[in-house]
């Protein structure tokens, strides 16, 4: 008689309970992936939009240390300052203004030179 009472307790109290739990927990992991999903695409849309931001479309900085010239490295380049001191009054015709407009030579960094080939050359 006890063995049909606990066969009988088991079937219809305790193991609706643990049904009850094991969908519960399924449901509940099935909500967190959801949510971990979501959160992940938005970081995603996120960084593609950070990265379309950025020039070049990097998806990151690269650190990265400063670059060290040598002082046996590369040609040395003789320049001089220059001071401008020309000043020439405006076009102004009617004398309302005392306005000065300073005028600068134009400076040139390097000559142009053409190299030519010949028609055996190419």
């Amino acid at each position: 008689m006890g063995t049909i009472i606990l066969i009988l307790v088991i079937v219809f109290i305790i193991w609706p309970i643990v049904r009850a739990a094991l969908m519960f927990h399924k449901i509940r992991s099935q909500a967190k992936r959801v949510f971990r999903q979501a959160a992940q695409s938005q970081r995603e849309a996120g960084e593609e939009q950070r990265r379309a931001n950025r020039k070049g479309g990097w998806s990151r900085s690269r650190n990265r240390k400063p670059k060290v010239i040598q002082r046996n490295e590369g040609e040395y380049v003789e320049w001089e300052e220059i001071t401008v001191t020309d000043e020439q009054p405006s076009g102004n015709s009617s004398g309302r203004s005392s306005k000065r407009v300073k005028v600068e030579s134009q400076i040139s960094d390097a000559e142009w030179e053409d190299i030519k080939t010949s028609d055996s050359d190419r």
